[in-house]
């Protein structure tokens, strides 16, 4: 498989990935229910848990393919506090920031700090560990 084709495949997820979560938060919206992910846990922890759940898990290292502000938008964050925490885990060691994308180098740690908001918004897919 070319880089591209890879590239491709991994585009197409992270896409898939996040219409799903825009179909359940307009679900959501349309009836005034707020979504308990946004009533969740710090700017890290939901930092956190959209990196692990928008990785790419076919590239090594794995990736999220997407900007400081599809990202932030995801976390329910501005972009000044998602760029303030992804400047905190890249100092931890856990991430590199690469334009538009995140490279994840600890994906035990973001699990960890993620857990939180799996365990209240009853998501396990992604978290074996």
């Amino acid at each position: 498989m070319s880089d591209l084709e890879a590239a491709i495949l991994g585009l197409t997820a992270a896409v898939e990935k996040l219409s799903a979560h825009v179909a359940e938060l307009t679900v959501a919206l349309s009836d005034n229910t707020p979504h308990p992910f946004f009533d969740t846990g710090t700017a890290a922890e939901r930092l956190a848990f959209v990196l692990i759940e928008m990785l790419d898990e076919r590239e090594t290292p794995h990736t999220v393919p997407l900007s400081h502000r599809e990202i932030a938008a995801m976390a329910g964050l501005s972009v000044s506090a998602t760029e303030k925490n992804l400047a905190n885990f890249e100092a931890q060691g856990i991430v590199t920031r690469k334009y538009k994308r995140v490279i994840i180098l600890r994906t035990e740690r973001l699990k960890a700090l993620a857990k939180r908001i799996r365990e209240s918004i009853g998501a396990d897919e992604g978290f074996d560990a």
